[in-house]
This record gives C-alpha cells, sequence and structure tokens, in this order.
C-alpha cells in the first residue's frame, strides 16, 4: 500500500475523526467533569448572563451528550484497569 492510499485509509477511519475531537491533554477530562455538572470550560454551550452579576456558563452540546455513553465506558474500563494495575 502506497503511503497516499495509508493516509486516505485513515482519514476514513472513524476513530480518527473521533481522536481529532478528544486528543487534546485536557478534553476527555473537561468532558467527564461536565458530565457531572455544569462548569467554565471548552467545547461547549455558551450562555451569558445579563451584567448585573456578569457570568458565564458552559454546558455540552447535544453532540456532547451524545458522547456521554462513551466517556462512561471509558471511564469504567479506566477503573477496572487501575485495579489491574494495583
Amino acid at each position: 500500500m502506497n503511503e497516499s492510499a495509508s493516509d486516505e485509509n485513515f482519514l476514513d477511519c472513524p476513530f480518527a475523526s473521533v481522536q481529532k475531537v478528544v486528543r487534546g491533554k485536557w478534553s476527555m477530562v473537561i468532558l467527564y467533569f461536565l458530565s457531572q455538572r455544569v462548569l467554565r470550560f471548552g467545547e461547549l454551550n455558551r450562555k451569558v448572563y445579563p451584567p448585573v452579576s456578569p457570568k458565564v456558563e458552559y454546558s455540552l452540546t447535544p453532540l456532547g451528550e451524545k458522547f456521554l455513553p462513551v466517556l462512561k465506558a471509558l471511564e469504567n474500563f479506566a477503573v477496572d484497569y487501575q485495579d489491574y494495575q494495583a
């Protein structure tokens, strides 16, 4: 297989798309904490409150919500893996 065919196959892989989203150093951590409650981070919906007491909150987008079962499965694996390493 030549290099360009290999690159093309890689780009067609669904995992390559997911990897682009979650590969950042903090992406998975931020998604985890946002799945627990509303915080003030990253790839999210932004809600600005009136300037009386200005604040901004972030929450998961519908696509982020759809990722939560995957995140939970990764969390379960991580817990099992921690037990395995102990």
